[in-house]
């Protein structure tokens, strides 16, 4: 979807922005960054864009009168019209990340600020802005010889492995909000900020995000109709992962046939998709994405059954003839219930 291998940094500024709620304040740089070699601009990419490589939802500006009103999307238009207004439009989008930043968790950090050329996004090159803040500052060891002496120091710094902040926005489908990547590592309940308050956009809903949605639907499904049935639970989200696996489209109707065996399970399965359709994201026909199903089947761990804390079952091969040779019941005398296994000898 997305590759970044031949991009190149245009432009590139750095600025400084706190906390509006402690009156922290912004640090605004009087020029932009020199990046005077390629080692600089190549550590400077892998510390920005190389993170999105992985990222395969796509988002877009939106506004609830109409997108032009989006100040990130406004400021982004202005210097994709033209380039001459990326300092300016840098302050901007620095004031305006300030404005926002009033949870009191927020720490204060860097943004930087670029201008891209040669983005690949679905195979079309594109240039791209990017807008990053790093929040968080590592520890590394400073190793300095002197003749004959080799003393140590400390240094504190990035760490060009996390990235806690950023989003790339592509200058494609302009009229729609643009598309954009975003990233937010910092796990908390004030992260929303990022996407919501300071950036304000929504989920392009492609094939991608319909693909996850279905395995969303059928894990709700399987943890309120096989409470107490994991061999069950384990089989249904199985079958489910071989169908979008082998098949390039889903439907609906299709899709239930072949996961589900009972007419009763196979009604209220149709059921949650189709409520599911109504309110939120219509997934009853869509095609299937395959960079979706290769996080689909991390998600999904179909081969342990865990029992209490002590006993796990392992399936090499989850499908319905392995699953028959699988028994559960509940020994009344005992009060606590079992798995029975066959098999044929032991290897």
């Amino acid at each position: 979807m997305v590759d970044f291998s031949e991009a190149r940094i245009d432009k590139l500024i750095v600025h400084r922005v706190g906390n509006k709620s402690q009156e922290e304040g912004v640090i605004i740089s009087n020029e932009l960054c020199n990046i005077y070699n390629e080692l600089t601009e190549n550590i400077m990419k892998k510390y920005l864009l190389e993170p999105f490589n992985k990222v395969n939802t796509l988002y877009q500006f939106k506004h609830e009168s109409d997108v032009k009103y989006n100040e990130i999307y406004a400021h982004a238009k202005n210097i994709f019209d033209n380039i001459e207004n990326f300092y300016e439009e840098s302050i901007a989008i620095t004031k305006h990340l300030y404005e926002k930043s009033t949870h009191p968790n927020i720490k204060y950090g860097e943004v930087y600020i670029g201008y891209f050329n040669n983005c690949n996004l679905d195979n079309e090159n594109v240039s791209a802005i990017g807008i990053f803040k790093s929040e968080n500052k590592d520890v590394f060891i400073d190793v300095i010889q002197k003749a004959n002496q080799i003393d140590i120091n400390w240094k504190q710094g990035v760490n060009i492995k996390k990235l806690d902040k950023g989003c790339v926005i592509f200058n494609k489908s302009v009229e729609d909000g643009y598309k954009l990547q975003i990233i937010d590592n910092t796990n908390s309940k004030e992260a929303k900020y990022w996407e919501e308050e300071f950036l304000n956009v929504a989920l392009i809903k492609n094939s991608f995000v319909k693909t996850k949605e279905i395995v969303n639907i059928c894990q709700k499904f399987v943890e309120d109709n096989y409470v107490d049935n994991k061999k069950e639970k384990a089989l249904v989200l199985n079958n489910t992962y071989e169908y979008l696996k082998e098949n390039e489209h889903f439907q609906k109707d299709e899709f239930v046939e072949k996961v589900l065996e009972k007419d009763n399970e196979k009604n209220r399965l149709k059921e949650y998709i189709t409520e599911y359709s109504k309110e939120k994201l219509d997934v009853s026909d869509f095609d299937i994405s395959s960079n979706a199903i290769k996080e689909v089947k991390r998600k999904i761990n179909t081969s342990v059954i865990k029992l209490d804390k002590r006993i796990e079952i392992k399936l090499t091969d989850v499908n319905k003839e392995n699953s028959e040779m699988i028994e559960k019941g509940f020994d009344q005398a005992k009060g606590k219930y079992y798995y029975k296994i066959y098999y044929d000898e032991e290897v």
